[in-house]
């Protein structure tokens, strides 16, 4: 597996190189003047997985947590945008690279709220 680097945002560089097709369409969202940012996070190993897949998990209204598994590897990113995610999937069916990718969406931004008016903390 090739590592590739990128230094947008935070500390982590390294990216693996299956992820670089999503990597190239955030770099294309930029150039129609869309505002994005991506931070690189933890890479695994030996992950199994016989499919391409990106999950995309809403943390607040301008972050994205984004998990891309790739013939038995496995990042993580974070990606800040205002751009809503129906948006960004259009961009992603739009491209040929990414068409056949699985793609999921989690939204927890109410998350947190739900649970302490749950639990009264």
């Amino acid at each position: 597996m090739q590592r590739l680097h990128i230094n947008e945002r935070g500390n982590h560089t390294s990216i693996i190189e299956q992820a670089k097709p999503v990597l190239d369409l955030f770099k294309s969202l930029l150039k129609v003047g869309i505002s994005i940012q991506v931070s690189p996070g933890k890479i695994e190993n030996g992950v199994g997985s016989k499919s391409k897949s990106i999950k995309f998990k809403h943390i607040n209204n301008e972050t994205y947590e984004i998990v891309i598994v790739v013939n038995g590897a496995r990042q993580e990113f974070k990606v800040f945008t205002k751009v809503g995610y129906e948006d960004i999937r259009k961009h992603f069916k739009k491209d040929k690279n990414l068409r056949e990718w699985s793609i999921n969406y989690i939204d927890s931004r109410n998350t947190n709220q739900n649970l302490d008016d749950k639990y009264k903390v």
